[in-house]
């Protein structure tokens, strides 16, 4: 009898299911600004949108507006009372003649109700949103009406 290696039989590998590839949320980001170079409160801006489509909540003490998206998540806002906290950002805003800044914060996944809401914010009282990173993009700036020329 020869005596030689036995083969084993050959093992199955347990079967490794991937895991489903979640779909990646919009990129934008959470964290927005409001800016603007008039004063505005944001008693003023709850005032505004208490008799719009959104449900507004406001805590006066706290200086903070919450917006509610309809079957989503809300628009939240904070008075930064006219400064971003750093000596280089505050002497841009001061360049900028901006006196209003509101931190803004939103669900990535919420962007185009909680985008409606910005916009109809700066068609009421000006100013534009933006995200709060060092480019400042994407930007939601103010509508201006177009103006048209009639030749003659």
């Amino acid at each position: 009898m020869i005596k030689g290696k036995k083969k084993k039989p050959q093992q199955k590998k347990p079967s490794v299911k991937k895991a489903p590839v979640k779909k990646q949320g919009p990129k934008v980001p959470a964290e927005w600004l409001y800016l603007f170079d008039g004063e505005i409160k944001l008693r003023q801006i709850y005032e505004l949108l208490k008799d719009s489509p959104w449900n507004v909540e406001y805590w006066e003490e706290a200086e903070v507006l919450e917006v509610e998206l309809p079957e989503a998540g809300s628009v939240d806002f904070e008075d930064l009372e006219g400064t971003l906290g750093d000596e280089e950002s505050d002497a841009w805003l001061q360049e900028q003649q901006i006196h209003t800044v509101f931190a803004v914060t939103i669900r990535p996944d919420d962007y185009e109700l909680a985008k409606k809401v910005m916009e109809h914010i700066v068609s009421l009282v000006d100013g534009y949103f933006c995200a709060d990173n060092e480019n400042l993009q994407p930007r939601i700036p103010a509508k201006k009406a177009e103006q048209t020329t009639v030749e003659s």
